[in-house]
């Protein structure tokens, strides 16, 4: 969520030019290529090894590079594959209420801005609304997955224990982006969608 604050507050990262207008750049979500794709060594390359049709709606919401406030580029921040997380919980309680979905009680992606939406024991620095107090992003709590933040994959009937899995993968379409939480395996699933980050 750290670093997902930090190319959001960089207006670069966003289609309109400045933090909240347009959408955020998703990467590679449109299932052109059905797989994974390598990094390019040229950052510039940012649309590297995507085919066909770009993008979900237009083609400025495809860029596989996001800029940090240092500088540096990051590849695949959202989309690509699925990154794990460490962490791993019970299913948050989803009111069953006005969520938009016909199956209340099955798994569906849901947007982050339902009023709806009862997160149960999902930890508050996971959620969206945890990034409002940061410089510039008090807008945060009010996007959706029209300025491609992403979205929430959850069950409220389901108790089972689940890993975060966040970005989405390269067929996510508006279900990717930098703030997706998918909640729908365990820690022990595996698949070739799902990914993480090497760090030290």
């Amino acid at each position: 969520m750290t670093i997902a604050a930090d190319v959001l507050s960089v207006k670069h990262n966003w289609s309109g030019g400045e933090v909240g207008s347009g959408h955020i750049y998703q990467g590679h979500v449109n299932n052109n290529p059905d797989s994974a794709l390598v990094a390019s060594i040229d950052d510039s390359d940012n649309l590297h090894g995507i085919t066909g049709g770009i993008g979900t709606t237009t083609s400025d919401n495809s860029s596989r590079v996001l800029y940090l406030t240092s500088g540096d580029a990051i590849w695949d921040l959202s989309g690509n594959v699925y990154e794990w997380t460490q962490q791993e919980i019970g299913m948050p309680t989803l009111t069953t209420m006005n969520i938009g979905v016909s199956d209340d009680s099955g798994f569906a992606w849901r947007e982050w801005t339902l009023g709806s939406l009862n997160l149960g024991n999902l930890p508050s620095r996971s959620r969206p609304s945890a990034l409002a107090s940061v410089s510039g992003l008090s807008g945060v709590i009010g996007w959706n997955a029209s300025q491609g933040i992403g979205r929430i994959y959850a069950n409220h009937a389901s108790t089972s224990a689940r890993a975060l899995q966040r970005g989405g993968g390269w067929n996510s379409l508006l279900g990717a982006g930098v703030l997706t939480l998918n909640l729908s395996v365990a820690a022990s699933y595996s698949n070739s969608y799902i990914g993480f980050r090497i760090a030290r």
